[in-house]
C-alpha cells in the first residue's frame, strides 16, 4: 500500500464531491455499466501510481475533471470549493 500523501483531505473531499455529483448520472458505457465515478478515480490513480504525481491539487483536479461537463455544475461553483 502506498504511504499517505500530504493534504489527503483535499483529495478525499474531491473524491467525495465527484462521487456525489455523478451518482445520478449515467453509468459508463462499458459492458459492465460501472459507476461513472470509477473513471475519475482511475485517472487520479494513474497519475499517482504511474506518473508519480503527489500534488493534491492535481489529484483533486483529476477526480473532478468531468464534473463541469457531465453534471451541470459551473466552473465557479467547483472552484469555490477547491
Amino acid at each position: 500500500m502506498n504511504e499517505v500523501r500530504p493534504n489527503t483531505t483535499m483529495v478525499l473531499a474531491a473524491a467525495e464531491y465527484a462521487a456525489e455529483w455523478h451518482k445520478h448520472g449515467k453509468p459508463r458505457k462499458d459492458a459492465s455499466k460501472t459507476p461513472y465515478i470509477n473513471h475519475p478515480i482511475a485517472v487520479a490513480r494513474l497519475l499517482a501510481d504511474e506518473g508519480a504525481v503527489d500534488d493534491p491539487e492535481v489529484l483533486a483536479a483529476a477526480l473532478l475533471h468531468d464534473v463541469i461537463e457531465d453534471t451541470g455544475h459551473s466552473k465557479e461553483s467547483v472552484a469555490a470549493l477547491f
